[in-house]
Formats: structure tokens, C-alpha cells, sequence
């Protein structure tokens, strides 16, 4: 998996953002109403995965997240990937 450096997966649940974890990239919790449960899960790992693991309170924040970081750090095809990232809708 060397080729993908920049992964982020985004979910409600452990399994979600152990995803991206595994696939040695990074982890998204987005807190939701119902996922009180996975909340408390992913917050007992976040030290063993420093910098690598993040809790946000939306999609948005999320994105805006790896958008901030796709800046800070581009990879050859950034300008693509923040570009698709601007122009979601946001509901």
C-alpha cells in the first residue's frame, strides 16, 4: 500500500476509521446522535494512534480537516483532490 500515503476513511464507526488505520493512512470518526457507543471505542485508542486518529463533529469538519492537510502536505494530484472536496454540497 505504499502508493496510497494520503488515505483517509471517514465513518461512524471503529471499523470505519481502523480501516483507514490498517491501510497505514488516517481515521475519521464523525459523531452522529446514535454512536455514543463507537465514540467511546475510538477515544480509548486515540493515544496508541496519535496524529493518526481524529474525532470530528461532521462530514464538513472532517473534510475540511483533509483539505487543510492536503495543503500543507500536496500530493502530485492535490490540486484534483481539494478541488472535488470544495465543491461537495453540503446538505
Amino acid at each position: 500500500l505504499e502508493e496510497f500515503v494520503d488515505i483517509y476513511f471517514i465513518g461512524d464507526r471503529k471499523s470505519d476509521v481502523k480501516t483507514g488505520i490498517n491501510a497505514g493512512g488516517k481515521g475519521i470518526l464523525v459523531r452522529n446522535q446514535v454512536n455514543e457507543r463507537e465514540q467511546r471505542r475510538v477515544q480509548r485508542i486515540l493515544r496508541k494512534y496519535e496524529g493518526r486518529l481524529t474525532i470530528t463533529d461532521n462530514f464538513l469538519e472532517a473534510a475540511q480537516m483533509i483539505v487543510d492537510e492536503v495543503d500543507e502536505n500536496p500530493p502530485q494530484d492535490s490540486k484534483m483532490i481539494k478541488q472535488w472536496l470544495l465543491n461537495l454540497r453540503w446538505s
